[in-house]
This record gives C-alpha cells, sequence and structure tokens, in this order.
C-alpha cells in the first residue's frame, strides 16, 4: 500500500530548492525511488522547470547573482569516472553554447564562436589522453572568464546502473562537492545498489563462508529466534544453505556495503524517498499521450481511479508498466471502435494483465473452449471487484499476439452472447448470481426454480456455464450436491434433444478452492462430452448436404468454416469423402476451388492443430495426391487455382503429418 510517510511532489520541490539555497552545508542531496517509479520523468518534468524559475526569480531579485546552470548526466553503463568527466564537459558545452547565443555575450566573443561549437568529441577523447583526467574548471576559464562551477547543479542519474565501482563515484563527485561547492542531485534506486554489491561476490570469498569451521550463529539467531547459540551446526547435519544466507554472511564476514555506506554519509547529506503521486502521474501520461484522440483520452482518464486502486493492491506504482499498458489500450482500442461500450469494459483487465506479466505474478490459465469470463481483481471471491476478461487480451499482452479479425469477432460473439442473456431481472439465473447477499432460504428456493427451468429446456445454451458456475460454488460452502447433479443431468439432457449445433460460451469461473475447481471442470466435461457428440452427428449432415452443389460446394466450406471459427471440432475433412471433393475440384469453376482453398488455410490456422485436427490427415493425404493441376481440362486460371490448392494442402498436411512417419 502506499506509504503516507513519502513526500510529495511539491514537497520534495520545496525541499530541494532549500538545498540550493543552503550555502552552509555541503553535501549532495539524494532522490531514491524503485525501478520505473517515474523519478526520471519527475526530475525533468517538475523538478528542473522549478529549478529554472526559482533562479530566474532570484535574478530579478538581485541582478549580480548568477543563476545556476544544469548539467544533466546518466551514469548508466558508465565504467570508469574519465567517462562521466566527459559527458559532463559535453554537457558544459550546451551550456556554454547557450549563453554565447544570448545578445551581449555574442556581441563580445563572435571572433570565437566558430572554433567553439565546432568543436567534436574527438577533442575531449584528446584532452583526456593528455593528462589523468579533465581539469573542469581550467577548461571553464578557456571558455568563458568568470564562469564558476559553484554556479552549477550537477544532476547524476541511474547510480544503480552504472558499471564503475559506486564508491568511486561517489568519491569522484565529493571533490566536486567539497572544493567547488557544486549542488550535486543523484537519482538511484538504492536498493539495487545493494543488490549489485552483492553480486560482486568474489568466488573465494564465497568457499571462505561455506566453510564447516566458521560459526555464523549470530547471523542464524537474527533470523530465528528459536536458534541456540550453543548449538553446532555441521556440514552432515545441515547439507544446503540458502543463496541468501552465503550472500549474507560473505556481505558481514567481508564488510560489503560498509564502504558504500561510510562514503554515502560522506557525501549524501539528504535523502528523500521517491514514490509518485500516481493518479495525477497517470493522468499526465494519459492527457500527453492521447492528447490527439478525445474519446479514448475520456475512458481511460474515467477509469484513472480504477487503475490507481489496481495498481496500490498490487503495490505496483511504475511508470513504465502503466505506458506499456497505455501502448496495448491503444492497439485493442484500434481493433474495437465500433464497440467502445465493451472495450470499456476490458479496461480493468487489461491493466490487471500488464501488472501481473510485468510483476511476474501467477496469471490465470484460459479453460477450452472459453474466450471470455467475469474474473477477480483481487483474488478472491468477491462480486464487487470483478472484471471482464478475454483470452485475446492474454494473448496478446503476454505474447504479442494481434488478430483483428479474431478479436472483432470474438468481441461480436460476447455481445451477442450479453443480449441473449439478458434474461428478466425477476428470472431466479438472474437473482443466484447475487447469492452472497441472500440468506440460505431464499438461496435454495432459486436453486429449485432454475432446475425445475432447466428441466422445462426455459434457458440458452449460452447461459449454462454461469449457471453451473453458481451452483457449483454454492455446493463448495454447503448445499446439497443433489442440486449441482439434477442440473447437470437436466442440461445434458437438454443438449442431447437440441435441433442445432451447440456452443457453451464463456462464464464467470474463478474459485478459491483447488477441489472445486476440479468440480467444475469435471460438470463442465461432462457437458462438452455431449456437446461433441451431438456436434458431430450434426456436422456429418452438414457436410454432405454442402457437398450436394457443384456450383456452391467450395464456396458452401468457406462460410461454414468463417461462420464456426470459434468451435474446435476434433476433425472436419475427416468426415468428407475426399473422392467426392476430387470430383468437385474437377467440375466446378474457379471460384468454388478458390472459396475450398480460403476454407482450407483459414481452417488450419494455428499452430497446434495437430491437437485438433489429426484424423483429417489421410483424407489430406488422399486429396493431395488425387488433385491433378496439369489436366488438359482446365483453362489456364483454373490450372493456376488448383495449383495453389494443392499447394496449401501440402503445407497444412506437413503441420499434420503423423510423428511415426518420420520415425520420431
Amino acid at each position: 500500500m502506499k506509504n503516507n510517510s513519502f513526500l510529495s511532489s511539491e514537497e520534495i520541490v520545496k525541499s530541494f530548492l532549500s538545498y540550493l539555497d543552503d550555502s552552509i552545508y555541503s553535501y549532495a542531496y539524494l532522490l531514491d525511488g524503485s525501478w520505473g517509479s517515474g523519478k526520471t520523468f519527475f526530475v525533468k518534468e517538475i523538478l528542473i522547470p522549478s529549478i529554472v524559475k526559482h533562479e530566474k526569480e532570484k535574478k530579478d531579485q538581485d541582478s549580480e547573482y548568477k543563476e545556476k546552470r544544469i548539467l544533466y548526466v546518466s551514469l548508466y553503463g558508465i565504467k570508469e569516472t574519465e567517462e562521466i568527466s566527459r559527458l559532463l564537459y559535453l554537457e558544459l558545452r550546451k551550456v556554454m553554447a547557450d549563453k554565447m547565443t544570448t545578445g551581449r555575450f555574442l556581441k563580445k566573443h563572435t571572433p570565437q564562436i566558430p572554433t567553439w561549437l565546432g568543436t567534436t568529441s574527438k577533442i575531449v577523447s584528446d584532452v583526456i589522453k593528455d593528462s589523468k583526467g579533465i581539469d573542469i574548471e581550467n577548461i571553464i576559464n578557456k571558455i568563458s572568464t568568470g564562469f564558476s562551477l559553484k554556479n552549477c547543479i550537477f544532476i547524476f542519474d541511474d547510480l544503480e546502473r552504472t558499471s564503475c565501482n559506486v564508491n568511486d563515484i561517489l568519491g569522484y563527485i565529493n571533490n566536486f562537492i567539497e572544493h567547488d561547492q557544486v549542488k550535486v542531485l543523484l537519482i538511484a534506486n538504492e536498493a539495487e545498489i545493494n543488490t549489485a554489491s552483492r553480486l560482486d561476490a568474489d568466488p573465494e570469498e564465497l568457499l571462505v563462508c561455506l566453510q564447516d569451521n566458521l560459526d555464523f550463529g549470530f547471523l542464524e539467531s537474527e533470523e530465528n529466534s528459536g536458534y541456540n547459540g550453543s548449538q553446532s551446526t555441521t556440514r552432515s547435519e545441515k547439507q544446503k544453505i540458502s543463496l541468501q544466507k552465503l550472500m549474507k554472511r560473505v556481505e558481514v564476514v567481508f564488510a560489503r556495503n560498509q564502504a558504500y555506506k561510510q562514503i554515502k554519509e560522506k557525501v549524501v547529506g539528504e535523502t528523500v524517498k521517491y514514490q509518485p503521486e500516481y493518479l495525477k502521474m497517470i493522468t499526465n501520461l494519459i492527457e500527453r499521450n492521447l492528447n490527439n484522440d478525445e474519446k479514448l483520452r475520456e475512458i481511460l482518464l474515467n477509469k484513472a481511479n480504477k487503475i490507481e486502486e489496481i495498481a496500490e493492491y498490487y503495490e505496483h506504482f511504475n511508470l513504465r508498466t502503466f505506458l506499456f499498458f497505455l501502448s496495448k489500450v491503444v492497439t485493442l482500442y484500434d481493433c474495437l471502435q465500433q464497440h467502445v461500450e465493451t472495450f470499456e469494459k476490458m479496461i480493468d483487465y487489461i491493466f490487471l494483465i500488464s501488472v501481473k506479466y510485468k510483476t511476474g505474478k501467477e496469471i490465470e490459465q484460459w479453460e477450452e473452449p472459453k474466450l471470455f469470463e467475469l474474473r477477480s481483481l483481487y483474488g478472491w471471491f468477491d462480486f464487487r471487484n470483478q472484471c471482464l476478461a478475454f483470452k485475446f487480451v492474454d494473448e496478446f499482452v503476454l505474447y504479442g499476439k494481434l488478430n483483428s479479425r479474431e478479436i472483432v469477432e470474438t468481441v461480436t460473439l460476447y455481445e451477442e452472447f450479453e443480449q441473449k442473456n439478458a434474461e428478466s431481472e425477476n428470472d431466479p439465473a438472474r437473482q443466484i448470481q447475487s447469492w452472497g447477499s441472500m440468506d440460505e432460504k431464499t438461496v435454495k428456493v432459486l436453486m429449485e426454480e432454475i432446475i425445475l427451468k432447466m428441466g422445462e429446456d426455459k434457458y440458452s445454451f449460452a447461459t449454462y456455464l454461469n449457471i453451473l458456475h453458481n451452483f457449483v460454488a454454492l455446493v463448495s460452502i454447503g448445499f446439497d450436491e443433489a442440486f449441482l447433479n439434477q442440473l447437470v443431468e437436466y442440461m445434458k439432457n437438454n443438449i442431447r434433444n437440441a435441433s442445432e449445433r451447440i456452443e457453451l460460451q464463456g462464464g464467470y469461473s474463478f474459485f478459491i478452492n483447488e477441489d472445486d475447481k476440479k468440480l467444475y471442470a469435471l460438470k463442465s466435461r461432462e457437458l462438452n462430452v455431449e456437446i461433441e457428440e451431438k456436434n458431430n452427428s450434426y456436422q456429418e449432415k452438414e457436410m454432405e448436404k454442402m457437398l450436394e452443389d457443384v456450383n456452391s460446394w467450395g464456396i458452401n466450406v468457406n462460410k461454414y468454416v468463417t461462420e464456426h471459427r470459434k468451435v474446435v471440432p476434433k476433425s472436419f475433412i475427416s468426415k468428407m469423402d475426399p473422392g467426392r471433393i476430387l470430383t468437385l475440384i474437377e467440375q466446378s469453376n474457379t471460384e468454388n476451388i478458390e472459396a475450398f482453398r480460403y476454407a482450407i488455410n483459414d481452417l488450419y490456422s494455428f499452430s497446434n492443430i495437430s491437437d485438433f485436427y489429426m484424423e483429417d490427415y489421410e483424407n489430406l493425404k488422399t486429396i493431395y495426391e488425387g488433385i491433378k493441376p496439369d489436366d488438359q481440362q482446365y483453362d489456364l486460371i483454373k490450372k493456376k487455382n488448383v495449383e495453389l490448392l494443392k499447394v496449401i494442402i501440402g503445407r497444412k498436411m506437413e503441420l499434420l503429418r503423423p510423428k511415426s512417419i518420420d520415425g520420431n
């Protein structure tokens, strides 16, 4: 949760400006914050403009006052302190270039400008080669009389990401503080500085700390209050030691981090912990990055409070994660311009998945054939904290997979599901969704009413999984399992008697208890077995009908594949007569052959098709071998279409090829 001890942005600005005006005590100012918290953004966008304004106001009040100039340097990847000198030198060039372009200075020093502005980084390297380092003060004196480092503010960012010894860097910086009274701002994540120093342990140090004859009992007692110092712990009694404990031993025995702590005490006089004012920062980022899209900006600004709530729950106020989320949202919004209402409902889930992905938290897996469902935001069974989840969001955020057509189809399917599921407010299936706020007697009455209506086949198949979920949840808290069993029996009977293809559509499936998950999976699997048998029987009749007319067979097959893309049968071509298809290819026009090719390409378009369509291999092989693109009866266009069809079938066969054929 957010820590109220952190200073606000305004308070940090006020504190740092006070530090700038302090002429008594020379020290560095450290801004400490976690990775991705927006420290650099805060410094560049808020603190630096405040410093510039502060210095200008002081100049306006006192014409003799010399405004402090800001030199900003990132220490990322720096390997030696001489590199810092080079970067400071380049920053000074910018400062002096700005100064030399002002009116009075320009007139006085015009002859010097071409030489100075034409200076390149190579000259800096030459200066370094001529000495052990750069005498910054000497260089400045050569450039501009009267300029002093005392009139500079050095900002060193990414202290924890330097490849140089941090203690050497602090010693280097301290020279400017002590000898030139330079004001210095350090920006760092101190937790990573400590981690980096631990990772730098010498292998010999590790071996020393693994010796049996050293007593580390005092360390054990810090971690375990029940430790008895008089007891000896030998290698035979304790075979393993965690890496964390080993590094702790190294840290203590070889005084790891002690040098850093000591030199930090000497150099840094004030440390301020930074945590972003998250709501203000994400609002700023939304307005800054979406200034050309008023509608999307409005949607996200309305969601900002909820996003902050999720970030607070997961203790992840990382602005890089938010920007990652923002980029995903923009792309998905482009796909769903005609489905804005549904898009708004899924924003919470997009942010939730972004946070879990970036923090390495476990992400709930999707059960086939679900494409959408309600999920809990905070990991407990709470009707007040649900979000609308889509499988394609996981695929896009986690793996970068984006299929605009499938996304629109899935959202359309959800919207149709919602419309079908918009039962009367008084329907028991609708009412029982709020069972958590009811008494036991009322819930029992609703369960009985639902079972009665299910026995009369009064519910659409689209509602089955939601109803099933509620019954499993109620059984899990003690309601008689007979209710659930009777419900499932009626559902299976309705499936057997259905006169059309059946699709169960995604519902809410969050359970706290693993046994409840298993029970729900068991019962839903029973339904899916019935559905598969029913659909297979129905599918065979559909196949025969599709192939009746030589003038429309390919178009019919393509239309069928397009309309049933979300249904995953265990086979398709295996239910067709390959001889009939070869005859149709021979007798039909190019339009049908082309449509059939599109159907084959779309049907077998995902990477693990062998898990679903292995049975199709033999029929595809028969069709492939029977296709004759060079048939003299074909015109040039038909020859080309037949040739392309054979190529596509060959590619799909490679994906479906049984392992035994290759001998693997």
